[in-house]
């Protein structure tokens, strides 16, 4: 089944948020004051009100609330250039959703 060969990138890597002053010793324009670091790179430039939550935290948080509903579920994982990263939930439960015909499958989906 195609569940079994879902993607699985590294989506838990080293990330923060700096000032871009402080890295590059220049002066930079309103709006563009710090630089998100992943993975030792420079990959986003963004404001001082731009918030940044490390993917443990996000994602770690999504499955612990399927794992706490009990829903069985799996899991692919995107990781696009330790810029950007995509989980998605594929739940697989049976006893959460009914239909009128038996041989009909109803996959839920939700991408986080």
């Amino acid at each position: 089944m195609y569940l079994q060969n879902l993607q699985q990138d590294e989506i838990f890597v080293p990330s923060e948020m700096k000032s871009l002053k402080s890295r590059t010793q220049m002066e930079s324009r309103r709006g563009l004051e710090n630089a998100i670091i992943s993975n030792g790179k420079i990959v986003n430039v963004v404001s001082n009100s731009y918030g940044h939550i490390p993917n443990q935290l996000f994602f770690k948080k999504a499955e612990e609330m399927l794992s706490d509903a009990q829903l069985n579920y799996h899991k692919r994982t995107i990781n696009k250039n330790d810029r950007s990263f995509i989980t998605d939930f594929i739940i697989d439960d049976k006893s959460q959703f009914s239909v009128k015909n038996e041989e009909d499958l109803i996959p839920a989906y939700a991408s986080v």
